[in-house]
């Protein structure tokens, strides 16, 4: 089960979403992934659905880019997913700032130049992506 945490900010209104849905359609087709689970990051954490990726991407195409970012409110219980793709700039605006993926393998997206990399690069590297 791969799960999508789609950072819905209004940060992430100049992100370059297509090439970022590109790479997850490659991911998708060449690991043959028949079940994706699409959570949204903005000022909380929702769970959103489970579905076909098609299903997915197009869920993620229509949601409205506002709101601000807690990364804090992120929490995902351990081995719940095979993998989380993080698609967010890393810029938290207020509240707690650590999420908490459990031991899930966490990969980000990210096609925006105004962007906290290094975030980005140790939440993926502390857990495994």
């Amino acid at each position: 089960n791969i799960c999508i945490v789609l950072d819905a900010s209004h940060s992430q209104r100049n992100n370059n979403l297509d090439k970022e849905l590109q790479v997850l359609d490659q991911f998708m087709s060449k690991n043959k992934i028949t079940s994706v689970t699409l959570k949204i990051l903005r000022n909380d954490y929702q769970y959103q659905s489970k579905s076909t990726w098609s299903a997915v991407k197009s869920e993620i195409l229509k949601t409205i880019r506002d709101g601000g970012t807690q990364f804090g409110s992120i929490t995902e219980s351990d081995n719940a997913h095979d993998a989380i793709f993080l698609l967010s700039d890393g810029i938290q605006t207020f509240g707690k700032t650590t999420p908490n993926f459990g031991n899930n393998k966490v990969f980000a997206l990210n096609s925006n130049k105004e962007a906290n990399h290094g975030f980005l690069r140790n939440v993926c590297k502390v857990r495994g992506g």
